[in-house]
């Protein structure tokens, strides 16, 4: 009967309703006998018994005890039927034992009910009498058996619930939010998920982990930077009271995005793993470190084993595929999101990896495409909006489009304004400052333009983790505004702006060389600062040009080339900012230049080429510049004119 799972003792392991040994927690005994001294061994004894059952096993009592430390309660407290069902509910238990012994005469009345974890509901209720005290072991023993022949079919009716998530909280349905946070995140919608973390610390302000993540997803997400620093710095000052796991990942998003001390989070990490070496978070986070450092290698096998640890979190595997389009392992990256594409639901973060693969390869004309296809059909969705916007006014720029880029740059201004993100706001309208200076060489417009800008909106008003520090520095410098870069500077030098605090570090150092380079005085200090960045740059592809130019203004050609040479030829970048580096058409036409000088014909042509490809359709006022270069592809592979080589015009 039990293999065919007849009668009551059916046994639910062999029909499948029931995973071998449930755990199951049994409540203390209510005791309401004379003296009230039975309660602890009766307790003790149904749980021996219990632990008989082949189809549910009792929860160890040092199991119990952790989980109310998680609950912020003494472990020493008894546990009774509400705070054994809040347990259950937490580790995603089906139901709970609640037992009750009363006084009747000389005698004593064992029962013992089963009980639905979730509803409350008694599934089935046993009980049995004692004439007296002698007989109560005897009497404890028929109600358990009784209750363990009638428990595999009160199982069978019901389902059993995900294990909410084993982080420090006193408030049940803060920590429900925050689990559903986290599932709603594995499957890529960030926006839903920031919502429920909002929800989880209103209902308890001090859930070290809600305020966590919270900041971490802000950080990842590039807005309200001001609430994230917040709900990062109120995290760790509440890490004293959580589990040693917690405490190090609080830790840990403290030092990286809080204050962008890489060093004391790696060792927050490490330390973590040498405890849990199969913690998926700790590997994940290890890998944004290394990624951050320059050491995108070791990045790659830490999201890996993150992945492989956690498959159904798509941050893990996102992360796979971003650092591969980083180092060029394209056909990796595609593989990665074809898998994605398989576990995870479609989106438009997951469209958007689509157009990240195209800029790793530097397919802009196709990357435009694909985003002229996503933009309407993300409309409504104010953040891929947004995101899509301001990569596709990023690749117009870069594709020598200038004017509809600064309509785009605009439109993403408008929406961010809209959304209540002032800083956002303005760093869209820094982004449109650079190329007007770069390829129309008009540093006087620029300059204007910024004056504009900064005039309707002073960086004064936004809060300091708000301040687009960054973007509206390299506008300054392209417009050639050497006081109010150095200004900026100094601000930067003391708060990331906008930033997140893991590359702050490495963005000081470029961008004192950038401020330093504005000055031919300097160029010495701007190229050590230029090295420095470069051993420190989580995107040294970012770097590359920059200290090819410096070397360039400094009459270093070979030193130039070679910048520029590896600027060209290496993967390693990080794609999100990689297509607001306006140094690429530059790069490609200077190669060209430098090859020419050299008499490296094959070069030359080959960048002079890339480079009219890329600008193919540019605006007309910068097509005089790819017919500079169409011209001299032909004096190059045809006959020779006399004219000088290596001459360099107007650059574009």
């Amino acid at each position: 009967m039990r293999i065919l799972g007849i009668g009551p003792v059916g046994s639910l392991v062999a029909s499948g309703k029931l995973s071998a040994r449930e755990r199951l927690i049994i409540a203390d005994f209510k005791d309401q006998t004379r003296g009230g001294l039975l309660g602890a061994p009766v307790t003790q004894a149904f749980r021996v018994d219990f632990a008989q059952s082949k189809l549910v096993s009792p929860v160890e009592a040092d199991y119990v005890h952790r989980v109310l430390r998680r609950m912020q309660r003494p472990d020493s407290i008894p546990v009774d039927l509400a705070t054994a069902r809040e347990i259950a509910q937490r580790e995603g238990w089906k139901a709970v034992v609640a037992g009750e012994l009363q006084q009747v005469g000389a005698s004593v009345l064992v029962s013992a009910q089963l009980v639905s974890a979730d509803s409350g509901t008694v599934l089935a209720t046993a009980r049995e009498t004692a004439r007296d005290s002698t007989g109560i072991l005897d009497a404890v023993d028929r109600v358990s058996r009784k209750l363990r022949e009638r428990i595999g079919e009160s199982l069978r009716t019901l389902r059993a619930s995900q294990p909410l998530a084993e982080v420090t909280t006193g408030s049940l349905e803060a920590l429900r939010r925050y689990s559903q946070a986290l599932g709603v995140q594995y499957q890529g919608n960030d926006e839903r998920a920031i919502a429920l973390l909002e929800d989880a610390v209103a209902q308890d302000s001090n859930f070290a982990m809600a305020w966590r993540k919270l900041g971490t997803m802000l950080v990842n997400a590039g807005e309200r930077q001001d609430r994230a620093i917040e709900a990062l710095k109120r995290a760790y000052r509440l890490r004293n009271r959580l589990t040693f796991r917690e405490r190090k990942l609080t830790e840990d998003s403290y030092y990286m995005d809080g204050i962008g001390a890489l060093d004391s989070a790696t060792a927050s990490l490490q330390s973590l793993l040498a405890e849990y070496p199969n913690d998926s978070w700790a590997h994940n986070n290890l890998g944004v470190a290394y990624e951050v450092s320059g050491n995108p290698t070791a990045a790659e096998q830490s999201y890996l084993r993150a992945a492989q640890l956690e498959p159904q979190n798509a941050l893990t595997v996102g992360n796979v595929f971003s650092v591969r389009v980083g180092l060029a392992e394209f056909d990796s990256a595609a593989a990665t999101l074809r898998l994605m594409k398989e576990r995870f639901p479609p989106g438009p973060v997951m469209d958007e990896r689509e157009v990240a693969l195209l800029l790793g390869r530097r397919d802009f004309a196709a990357a435009e495409a694909r985003l002229r296809e996503l933009i309407p059909r993300y409309q409504t969705d104010p953040r891929a909006h947004s995101r899509e916007l301001h990569t596709l006014a990023g690749t117009l720029a870069v594709r020598g489009k200038l004017a509809e880029a600064d309509r785009t740059f605009g439109a993403s201004a408008e929406l961010a304004d809209r959304r209540g993100f002032a800083g956002n706001a303005l760093a869209e309208q820094a982004h449109a400052i650079v190329p007007i200076a770069l390829y129309r060489g008009d540093r006087r417009t620029a300059a204007a333009r910024l004056d504009a800008a900064l005039g309707a909106s002073p960086i004064e008003r936004l809060g300091e983790r708000d301040r687009p520090l960054v973007g509206l520095l390299q506008a300054a410098v392209a417009a050639g505004q050497q006081d109010r870069a150095k200004a900026l500077l100094g601000e930067f030098e003391r708060n990331p702006g906008d930033v997140p605090g893991r590359v702050w570090g490495s963005l000081r150092s470029s961008a004192r060389a950038e401020v330093l380079a504005m000055g031919n005085g300097s160029l010495p200090l701007a190229l050590a600062e230029f090295r420095r960045a470069e051993g420190s740059a989580a995107c040294r592809y970012c770097v590359d040009a920059a200290t090819a130019d410096a070397f360039d203004r400094a009459g270093m050609p070979d030193s130039a080339l070679f910048y520029y040479q590896r600027w060209a030829t290496r993967g390693e970048w990080l794609w999100e900012v990689g297509v607001q580096n306006y140094r690429q058409p530059i790069a490609y036409f200077r190669l060209g230049e430098l090859y020419e000088a050299k008499g490296d014909k094959e070069h030359a042509t080959e960048y002079y080429g890339k480079f009219a490809e890329l600008w193919k359709d540019a605006d007309a006022e910068l097509q005089p510049r790819v017919k500079e270069a169409k011209r001299r592809i032909a004096e190059l592979v045809g006959e020779p004119t006399g004219q000088p080589i290596g001459v360099r015009p107007k650059r574009p």
